[in-house]
């Protein structure tokens, strides 16, 4: 473009009759140069770089000007406005006229007729130029702005000059309208993702700071505490980072259930760091995985699974699987064979209501917590089958005072019986299959209202005292495979309520049994001696309602009573091989005992090395006859 003839026909120098044409040609040739691609405006200097690269300084009218405040720009139909952002770059309304039309394609109009309502436009060039009537002074000096490329303000009184096209009104009604729209969207969507930092950080300490006056010293649980050597605190993060996060009710912090909804994702977290549950696991993040599960309490054969929620899913925690609740209050977790890992949380005191705790058959490791990590309100704790050491805690009997049932078969717990097991409150103990030993504590026998005692397959050892008389509402007693010694006590004869006795491979038990035990105890169904060293006959005085008689393999001698006869209709095992017994089965018993498929095993097998192949006794009815000397027993 050439640059002189610009400047001539910006600055009014040229002559001539069509001065006016040339001046609205130089300026429209200068917007299509500022449409072009190729040229550049800088709005820092009000200048505009061409096509070449250079600089036209006498073109700076037309750029692209910075105003430190927008002005009000004439309105007009075939006009479009800038926003008024304070401090923008406006562009000139003469550059929007000219970007609406196709400069190269429409023709110049050479006549415009006079609208009676509005007039020519204020910003019409060629109207003012070829309209029959004469412009004002006033419209000269608006057209001369206009080229110019500064905004003009249009008086506010003057409707007809200002007055927009209703359908672009309508139009950027609309645009706005839609804007306002996705953006509200917008905002529920990931309201639930706290995108408001503000929103989000002030709820986060809300709900941390309710949990730390809920649990008592918030440092105990969220900052490294050396004092306590079971939090973990990264899982206390983790579980608090779900419950502001991930969690897909987003509990505001005065929620009646925050707390225990975040101990039992602190839970999860805890119990399966060493590798995942087997059911009802929570469900895998951007998955299609269904929230439904299926879920046994007890995780044996043969119990019906029922339908439950996964854990830290969208849903209430009480229908989580295995969490039992009373009104919205968890009062039980009842998870068997689930592969709960880990130690057992201490923050379970937290859930003060709990009365159950079943996690049975499980991998849990470590040492039992204390009382004071347990909820003072359990009724009922069975952790066995699982991988626990240490040493039982006798807090554990004295302070839960509620407590009527623990069971901690099957772990690796040693160390010895405790003194304040004389407090436990309740009616079975089961503690079976360890490694614990010392002596039985004597405290132990004035438990009166123990119902159940299984010690058996640990390391205790020492006699059993006297004051096993005291424990009269005992059902079963199982001492059996530990390494117990002495004699069994006649005040056995005092446990009247005594329907299992099993003492069975104490191999330094010794002595007769006493008769107490067959006259004083009428319900007494199993009797359970072998591998010991008891000596003496069979009595004669054994109960009518014994069910199992197993004296395998200790040294009694003399014939089987035929008394036995009288209660062989209830018997469904009789063992007496092992022993120095002779003479011949009676026939009254095995008459009775073969109409029930009875299991009957004595020393029947031909004894070629010391009997001439005879048999220690003869048996018409037995199911497994046994060696004497090899011990070794064939069924029959």
């Amino acid at each position: 473009m050439n640059s002189s003839k610009v400047k001539d026909q910006a600055t009014g120098d040229a002559p001539g009759q069509n001065e006016e044409e040339a001046r609205q040609s130089a300026g429209i040739e200068l917007l299509k140069d500022m449409l072009s691609p190729q040229s550049k405006a800088d709005p820092k200097e009000g200048i505009t770089i061409g096509n070449n690269g250079d600089i036209d300084q006498e073109c700076s009218v037309m750029a692209i000007v910075p105003l430190p405040e927008p002005l009000p720009l004439a309105t007009s139909p075939g006009m479009q406005t800038t926003p008024s952002l304070p401090g923008a770059y406006s562009v000139t309304s003469a550059f929007y006229i000219m970007a609406e039309t196709d400069l190269e394609a429409s023709p110049r109009p050479t006549n415009c007729e006079t609208d009676s309502t509005t007039g020519p436009s204020p910003i019409d060039l060629d109207c003012m130029t070829t309209t029959n009537n004469a412009p004002t002074e006033e419209e000269l000096a608006e057209a001369t702005l206009i080229e110019q490329g500064m905004q003009v303000a249009t008086p506010v009184e003057d409707k007809q000059k200002t007055k927009a096209s209703p359908a672009k009104a309508y139009g950027v009604i609309f645009m706005v309208g839609l804007v306002v729209i996705l953006a509200v969207s917008f905002g529920v969507v990931c309201a639930s993702r706290s995108t408001n930092p503000v929103a989000s950080h002030y709820r986060a300490w809300n709900i941390r700071k309710q949990l730390e006056e809920s649990m008592g010293d918030g440092d105990y649980y969220f900052e490294t505490s050396e004092h306590n050597e079971f939090q973990d605190v990264a899982l206390h993060n983790r579980a608090l980072d779900w419950l502001v996060v991930d969690d897909p009710l987003q509990l505001d912090a005065d929620a009646s259930n925050l707390l225990q909804r975040y101990l039992l994702a602190l839970f999860y977290y805890q119990t399966s760091q060493n590798g995942p549950w087997l059911n009802c696991a929570p469900p895998i993040k951007g998955s299609q995985e269904r929230t439904m599960c299926y879920f046994s309490r007890s995780g044996f054969p043969g119990e019906s699974e029922a339908p439950a929620m996964r854990w830290l899913s969208g849903t209430s925690e009480c229908q989580w699987a295995g969490v039992v609740c009373v009104d919205g209050v968890v009062e039980g977790l009842e998870f068997s064979k689930n592969n709960i890992n880990g130690h057992i949380p201490t923050e379970l005191a937290m859930l003060s209501q709990m009365k159950t705790l079943v996690l049975s058959h499980n991998a849990l490791s470590g040492p039992i917590p204390n009382s004071t990590f347990l909820p003072a309100a359990l009724e009922r704790i069975y952790i066995d089958h699982n991988g626990l050491t240490g040493t039982i805690p006798g807090s554990l009997f004295h302070k839960l005072q509620k407590l009527t049932q623990l069971r901690l078969r099957s772990n690796r717990l040693s160390g010895s019986l405790p003194t304040e097991v004389g407090m436990y409150p309740g009616t079975l103990l089961l503690l079976s299959y360890n490694q614990l030993h010392g002596t039985l504590p004597t405290e132990l026998f004035d438990l009166g209202r123990l119902e159940a005692l299984v010690l058996d397959h640990n390391k205790i050892s020492g006699t059993i005292p006297t004051l096993i008389g005291n424990l009269v509402n005992m059902k079963g007693l199982y001492l059996d495979s530990m390494q117990l010694s002495g004699t069994l006590p006649s005040e056995v004869g005092r446990m009247k309520s005594l329907t299992i006795l099993e003492l069975s491979q104490n191999q330094q038990l010794q002595g007769t049994i006493p008769e107490t035990l067959f006259v004083g105890v009428p319900h007494l169904s199993v009797l359970m001696l072998d591998g010991c060293s008891f000596t003496g006959t069979i009595s004669k005085q054994i109960g009518p309602h014994l069910e199992v008689l197993s004296l395998a393999n200790n040294n009694f001698h003399g014939h089987i009573p035929t008394e036995l006869s009288s209660v062989a209709s209830d018997l469904s095992v009789l063992r007496v091989n092992g022993n120095n017994l002779t003479g011949t089965f009676p026939n009254e018993i095995c008459v009775k005992m073969t109409k029930f498929s009875a299991t009957v095993v004595a020393d029947c097998t031909p004894d070629h090395a010391e009997n001439n192949g005879v048999p220690a006794m003869a048996c018409q009815c037995c199911t497994e006859c046994c060696n004497r000397k090899t011990r070794i027993c064939l069924k029959q």
